[in-house]
């Protein structure tokens, strides 16, 4: 049986139109899949770039704006400042004049430790002599003067003798006291609780009398367990304060 052309064009047509939708369907299949794809592989990328920025450090944040009032130079005085915290104290001292009383005289480190006084025998002559105790003291300042009474010149040396710009000392606790065997001196064993004499030696060539002084010191000292007792030269009457 033959078909007319007219029933056949008819039939082509709808083939070719099915082909046609179900060609469109498996192109838009393809391309959902290949979004989709994209999509996991985009969002992986924002996941590793956010890991990677979690982990770098910003650099800090500098601060080129000065407060309202500072300048540059107020700066500089306040670190000054600070730097002079870590000094000593003497320049603090030097103020009160002698007037102020010391509560740390006598007893500058915290932690006591015997260390009994040895004599020490093969001392040097000094470049200057001292034939009267006043000659010396003439030319200590008022900041090394204790109580008015008694001359405690602060040295950070070891303890033992010493010849220190020309002179002989005997070094306990940072504190300097004349060791010479020529010059004489008059030394008190002081109790620093109360500034109270225990007893003087007067009338000494300093290295004996300092002698004398010290082992009676470290005696006393050992019973307490601390830098409570000290001895010093006594200061002269005739020394000039005003």
């Amino acid at each position: 049986m033959k078909l007319s052309i007219t029933k056949i064009i008819p039939l082509l047509l709808a083939i070719l139109l099915t082909i046609g939708v179900v060609s469109e369907s498996f192109a838009a299949r393809d391309r959902g899949g290949r979004r989709n794809r994209n999509g996991r592989r985009n969002s992986r990328n924002v996941r590793s770039n956010r890991g990677n920025r979690n982990n770098t450090r910003r650099a800090p944040r500098v601060n080129t704006r000065q407060r309202r009032g500072r300048s540059t130079r107020d700066v500089g005085r306040r670190d000054r400042g600070n730097n002079r915290r870590g000094t000593s104290n003497v320049g603090r001292r030097s103020r009160d004049n002698g007037r102020r009383d010391n509560r740390n005289i006598g007893r500058r480190r915290r932690n006591y430790r015997r260390n009994r006084h040895v004599p020490y025998r093969r001392i040097q002559s000094p470049r200057r002599r001292f034939k009267k105790p006043h000659l010396y003291h003439v030319g200590v300042p008022r900041r090394y003067i204790a109580q008015r009474r008694w001359v405690r010149y602060i040295l950070d040396l070891i303890d033992g003798y010493h010849y220190y710009d020309g002179y002989p000392y005997f070094v306990y606790n940072g504190y300097r006291h004349r060791y010479s065997d020529l010059d004489y001196c008059n030394y008190d064993l002081v109790d620093s609780n109360n500034y109270s004499v225990r007893r003087s030696y007067t009338d000494y060539t300093c290295n004996m009398g300092y002698d004398l002084c010290s082992d009676r010191r470290d005696d006393l000292n050992d019973l307490s367990g601390q830098y409570r007792f000290f001895c010093s030269e006594r200061l002269s009457d005739d020394y000039i304060w005003d």
